[in-house]
């Protein structure tokens, strides 16, 4: 078994956002939906804890989620801006303070995945790893892009990013916008050989509806 340290390991902390009140899908909280056994949000967190040092929870509604029998996650709370930007400068600002009480900088990248990937691999976040290492200091983020699209909720964000992404907010600019003009995307085509596309391309799979539950129940069978 390989002891080797995985890329960002020492430099990145990650953050999993929990979703809100889950209005379609009829009120039902996201993160604690069920595959395989396992609650999203735990499948989620056991993945990424593998490629960083640190993991915490980003909850708009903290009591809906119980703690892990194996361990406890740090918990943050949603930035009132709300929404996906809201939380994702909840993390960042949180690990931006934490550089600032340490005499080092520890923290470069932080992880920013949606628990709602019920497909997510540890090979696709590898990729996103790697990328991270060469990218130019003016690279704010990196993300996958599906049909063309930025996945602002499943990639690399500069730890400095937080203030940016308030004022972008505020003045009503997209996150999507500010990753095709700041970031380094990467279609997800760049995963797959031939013979894998189609589970590849699927890896962004998200859970938002009554519909997409049922079509992850019909994929508890699948092999990953």
């Amino acid at each position: 078994m390989s002891t080797e340290v995985p890329p960002l390991y020492n430099t990145s902390a990650a953050a999993i956002l929990c979703g809100g009140v889950g209005r379609r899908l009829g009120y039902k909280d996201k993160a604690s939906i069920r595959f395989r056994g396992m609650r999203l949000v735990d499948r989620i967190s056991e993945l990424v804890s593998k490629l960083c040092h640190e993991v915490c929870w980003v909850e708009r509604h903290p009591h809906r989620l119980h703690s892990l029998d194996h361990q406890e996650y740090h918990r943050l709370k949603d930035h009132p801006i709300g929404g996906a930007g809201g939380a994702i400068i909840s993390a960042l600002q949180h690990y931006d303070r934490v550089n600032a009480s340490l005499d080092h900088r520890r923290v470069e990248w932080v992880w920013i995945i949606a628990c709602d990937l019920p497909l997510l691999t540890r090979k696709s976040l590898e990729l996103l790893a790697k990328q991270a290492i060469l990218a130019s200091p003016n690279t704010q983020c990196i993300a996958f892009s599906d049909r063309g699209r930025p996945q602002p909720l499943c990639g690399l964000w500069r730890v400095q990013c937080g203030q940016v992404l308030i004022d972008l907010l505020q003045s009503g600019g997209r996150l999507t916008s500010y990753v095709k003009d700041h970031g380094q995307v990467i279609p997800l085509s760049e995963l797959s050989s031939q013979s894998d596309r189609d589970l590849n391309e699927s890896i962004l799979f998200n859970i938002n509806t009554i519909d997409d539950l049922s079509v992850l129940s019909s994929l508890e069978g699948l092999e990953l």
